[in-house]
């Protein structure tokens, strides 16, 4: 007979979150370029330390320019305070008088020498306080009856430390063979229960099989004051229990789970050994599959008790696979709860663990200890609660390098990049809001996937499938992830709680997909699954999932466990096997399996591939308008905005003759095309040089992408030659957007680095770049990678209304004028190195986080800003040799949030502001309160900086001639949410009114007179117009 060990895994985890030179002097070779080459650690926290590397960039002037490449990483108590110091955090348990200790972490543990011992386990917690337990014993208690039986007790037994992390009590109950296991990790403490033996059934003791529960009583004399708060979750087989989430202030005890040891583990690191000297992992920790365990505390005759339970019917195969009990406990019998307390034993005190005179523990001999190669878990998991409200920021690459836990309100920023190591994993047990939008997603990828964000220093450059758990979500909170790519994961995405919302999301390349632990009908729409080997997994009873508009390509299975799952919309191309039952309707196919209702079979394969977007559709796939409209309201109307047409890509082109560019990728405006619908993009810009105009019409999106990389005249999209133009003459409805491609396209690996996607060679004829209504956009860590700048020449940036998520903005010696921006979590907003004719010019600006860069080495350029609203701003304008000089450096008019006025001269009208309060809009997210000390404080009045008919104000009271409020301005719309036009013809004030000065005199048509093309008068009348599909 195989013989099968079954553990029940017991733990309390504590898991810790807790030289002036002239302007034409510039040119000439370029120097090499000088790399520190080896990251050091600049900052410590509790969880997280920061990594710098410094790249020398070689300016014009000649010197070289250091620049910092940081990315944080993040691992729950990487480390400890000792010594006036953080101290790296250590998986170590050592031998100790009377027993063993861990003490290299935020967390400690004391082991007694003999498990039998009041409070044998004595753990401090972060904030100082004690968890002092102990096991008492297994019990069955049948809901039925209310009765209670023990069926194990603890008895006296030593321990060994299994090095480097584990104590172990062997042959540790009465009337049951079975040992204890501790692992300790900076992360957390387990305790695991190990039976050797299957006990007797409920049915010996006369209580019934069905309704009776496994439970695992642990005695606490020492714990905090405890707040508790209750739900009910769904196990299998239809059994529903409560569980009882407890807060200890520092800590709390979150949800629990059964499942078979190995089981837990995620693909790559299936099984329980381990290179000898390794550290062990928390097994309970691996969040792939399990049965819900319930777990409450009692307090009962003066004494506190965490009982945990697990129905028996839920763990009865593995309990039949053991080898029957043969020494049960003698006259076991059923009895109240009451009275089962009352026999539970107290146990002795053994005197001060720390007794120099005590024994240490010893240390297993090789071989002496072994494992089960296959057994079940029960566990409670402790967490330290106190890393809450994290904020994943949109201009940061962070290292996920070990268990990181999450409480609170979490946000989760679009262009933020998270990079894993292998067997990492985030968990949410709070919220985690996606602050993503199109052109603006988080990328959650391998730490070797050096196509986006910063490289980390152990990165080899070769993605591969690794085994890291993306997303993990235990608590009975279902998350609405949109706006993701999750790529070479072995798990995207775990969740616990009754369902889920997932949109606009790509997951390429992964183990499983989406893992679905509870019950619900959550929703997957507009997503795309490319190389994922088990797109989607329900372990949990009475889950059904919902696909609208999602493409599954090369699934070994698409769908595992559960009844069946629903699909409209989508494409099926090279899936093996369906897995589950599928229903559902107007769903295309190629080389799959088939289900449903109007099915479109493809005869050719139905993909295109442009760029790093490999899912584009082709035409005679019979994939478009063929769907159905019957879909949520929401998702059509994103996909009204959405395409499945690829754009048309530029690489190595030169432009001799004038360009107008206009929208062509079509947007899916009629019946909706089936399967995953990209962002658009109608253009795609690599390596290619201007020397004529070129003109970007409203509504039209362009991406760029580099065909080389380096400092001095490579890694650009357009280059633009002496005299021209690039114009993007956007609107506020239908603005311009100038994009990276890995923005959207979910493998585009064309990164590196380089001045700019828009650049100039040329001192002569300067080019410019001339920009109203612009939208531009970035991953994190595109530091150095400006949207357009001089490249050892210069270039002039005209720039109005427009808006910068993330990316950089930084030039050397260009004219910059930046009129109403918002600039959001730039790197760089500056002027570097200069020259005496250049200029940099900023008026009504919001800037919100980044740098403010004024480093003028090379001559006085002008430096003006005013009107401007810095939040979280750094202010690097120190050191500037022209900083103190009135003639080139103005500063005034400006709202910031540092403590003292960060600038060097002026700011006699500038306001400190503790917190902007932004508001949220018909048009955006930076709107000022109504009491906001912005308002009416700028330098001038709004006519005269072009905003009349724009505003600040939620209200959308338009500026008019009134003094102008500081920053970032939105075009004034009515209720509808349309912009305002008063005179009713069609044409929105601030389009008539082109300088914006209010006055209806001095432009083209009148923004208060009707004016027609065709000379009707102002009455409802038809508007004809060509859709792009």
């Amino acid at each position: 007979m195989k013989r099968i060990i079954l553990v029940v895994t017991l733990i309390a985890c504590a898991v810790l979150v807790a030289g002036a030179q002239g302007p034409n002097t510039r040119h000439g070779p370029a120097p090499s370029i000088g790399s520190a080459d080896t990251y050091s650690v600049v900052e410590r926290g509790p969880h997280h330390r920061v990594w710098e590397r410094i790249e020398y960039e070689p300016a014009p002037d000649g010197r070289q320019i250091p620049r910092p490449h940081r990315y944080v990483e993040l691992a729950t108590g990487l480390h400890y305070w000792s010594d006036g110091q953080w101290k790296e955090s250590q998986d170590l348990i050592e031998a100790y008088p009377g027993g063993a200790v861990a003490r290299h972490g935020q967390h400690k543990v004391i082991f007694a020498y003999n498990l039998a011992t009041l409070g044998a386990i004595d753990m401090e917690l972060p904030d100082g306080n004690r968890l002092r337990s102990h096991v008492l014993g297994l019990s069955y208690f049948d809901t039925a009856s209310g009765k209670n039986v023990l069926i194990a007790e603890v008895k006296d037994c030593t321990g060994v430390i299994v090095e480097p992390n584990q104590v172990l009590y062997a042959d540790a109950f009465e009337g049951l063979r079975a040992d204890v296991r501790y692992t300790y990790t900076r992360a957390g403490f387990e305790q695991d229960i190990i039976l050797h033996e299957r006990p007797l059934g409920p049915e010996a003791y006369g209580l019934d099989p069905a309704t009776t529960r496994l439970q695992v009583w642990t005695e606490f004399v020492q714990a905090p004051q405890v707040r508790k708060s209750r739900r009910v979750i769904q196990a299998t087989k239809g059994h529903a229990v409560a569980d009882e989430t407890l807060d200890f202030g520092a800590m709390q005890v979150g949800a629990g789970k059964a499942f078979t040891l190995g089981e837990g583990r995620v693909p790559a690191s299936a099984g329980p050994s381990r290179p000898t000297g390794e550290a062990a992992a928390l097994e309970a920790l691996q969040p792939v599959r399990g049965v819900p365990v319930g777990k409450q505390w009692l307090e009962l005759e003066g004494r506190r008790f965490l009982v945990e339970e697990v129905p028996v019917d839920a763990v009865a195969e593995e309990l039949e696979n053991l080898p029957q009990t043969t020494a049960p406990i003698a006259k076991a019998k059923p009895v109240s709860t009451a009275q089962l307390v009352l026999s539970l034993p107290v146990l002795p005190e053994r005197g001060q663990q720390a007794d120099s005179g005590s024994k240490p523990m010893q240390l297993a001999s090789a071989g002496s200890v072994s494992l089960p190669s296959w057994a079940l878990v029960l566990d409670y998991i402790t967490l330290n609660s106190s890393q809450t409200n994290y904020t994943f920021k949109g201009d940061t690459t962070y290292y996920i390098r070990g268990p990181v836990y999450l409480y609170g309100t979490n946000i989760l920023e679009g262009g933020t990049v998270l990079k894993y190591t292998n067997s990492a994993c985030l968990t949410i047990y709070g919220a985690l809001k996606c602050a993503t939008a199109p052109y603006r997603p988080a990328v959650l990828t391998a730490k070797d996937d050096d196509s986006v964000g910063e490289p980390t220093s152990d990165s080899t450059g070769n993605p591969v499938r690794s085994s890291f758990v993306a997303l993990s979500f235990p608590s009975s909170i279902s998350p609405t992830l949109s706006h993701i790519r999750v790529a070479y994961a072995g798990t995207a995405a775990v969740i616990y709680g009754a369902g889920g919302a997932i949109s606009n999301a790509q997951f390429v390349n992964c183990g499983y997909g989406l893992v679905f632990l509870g019950s619900g009908y959550p929703t997957i729409e507009n997503a795309l699954f490319s190389d994922v080997q088990y797109a989607i997994i329900l372990y949990g009873s009475g889950c059904y999932p919902r696909a609208v508009n999602v493409t599954f390509d090369r699934s070994s299975y698409l769908v595992g466990g559960g009844a069946y799952f629903v699909a409209t919309n989508c494409i099926f191309a090279n899936v093996t096997n369906l897995g589950t039952s599928g229903f559902g309707s107007h769903n295309g196919f190629y080389n799959s399996p088939q289900f449903g209702e109007n099915r479109f079979i493809s005869p050719v394969y139905p993909f295109q591939t442009v760029g790093g977007g490999s899912y584009y559709l082709v035409d005679g796939a019979g994939f478009r308008n063929v769907g159905t409209t019957n879909i949520s309201t929401n998702l059509l109307a994103e996909l009204r905005k959405k395409t499945t047409y690829p754009p048309i890509a530029f690489t190595n082109v030169t432009f001799t003759e004038a360009m107008v560019f206009s929208p062509q990728a079509q947007r899916d405006t009629d019946v909706p095309d089936l399967g995953y619908h990209y962002d658009p993009l109608d253009y795609a810009f690599g390596g290619c040089h201007a020397y004529s105009n070129i003109t970007f019409t409203p509504g039209t999106i362009v991406g760029w992408f580099r065909t080389s990389s380096g400092w001095y005249h490579a890694g650009f999209g357009i280059r633009m030659n002496a005299g021209v133009t690039v114009s993007f003459e956007g609107t506020a409805t239908s603005p311009v957007w100038w994009v990276r491609l890995n923005t959207v396209q979910e493998q585009d690996r064309t990164g590196g680095y380089g001045q700019a996607g828009i650049c100039s060679w040329t001192d002569v004829n300067i080019p410019t770049v001339r920009a109203r209504f612009l939208r531009c956009s970035a991953m994190a860590s595109e530091k150095f990678n400006g949207y357009f700048a001089d490249d050892w020449g210069s270039l002039r940036a005209e720039v109005l209304h427009s808006e910068f998520w993330g990316g950089n903005l930084h030039a050397y010696a260009n004219y910059i004028y930046y009129t109403n921006c918002l600039m959001w979590r730039p790197a760089t907003v500056g002027i570097e190195n200069g020259n005496y004719s250049s200029a940099f010019i900023m008026r009504n600006c919001t800037v919100y986080g980044g740098q403010l860069l004024m480093q003028r080495w090379v001559g006085p350029t002008l430096f003006s800003v005013r009107d401007c609203a810095f939040d979280g701003t750094e202010f690097k304008v120190s050191g500037d040799p022209y900083g103190s000089d009135p003639n080139v450096t103005d500063f005034d008019f400006n709202a910031y949030t540092n403590a003292s006025n960060p600038f060097q001269i002026g700011g006699a009208h500038n306001v400190r502001v503790v917190n902007f309060n932004w508001q949220s809009g018909p048009l955006g997210n930076f709107y000022l309160p109504p009491n906001s000390p912005l308002i009416d404080a700028g330098s001038r009045t709004a006519d005269q900086v072009g905003l009349y008919h724009f505003t600040t104000r939620t209200s959308q009271l338009k500026e008019t001639n009134s003094v102008v409020d500081i920053g970032y301005h939105y075009v004034a719309v009515d209720a509808n949410g349309n912009s305002i036009d008063t005179d009713g013809d069609g044409l929105p004030d601030y389009l008539e009114d082109t300088n914006g000065n209010g006055s209806g005199a001095d432009d083209f048509t009148s923004w208060l007179v009707y004016n027609s093309a065709n000379g009707l008068s102002p009455a409802n009348g038809l508007v004809v117009f060509t859709p792009l599909k």
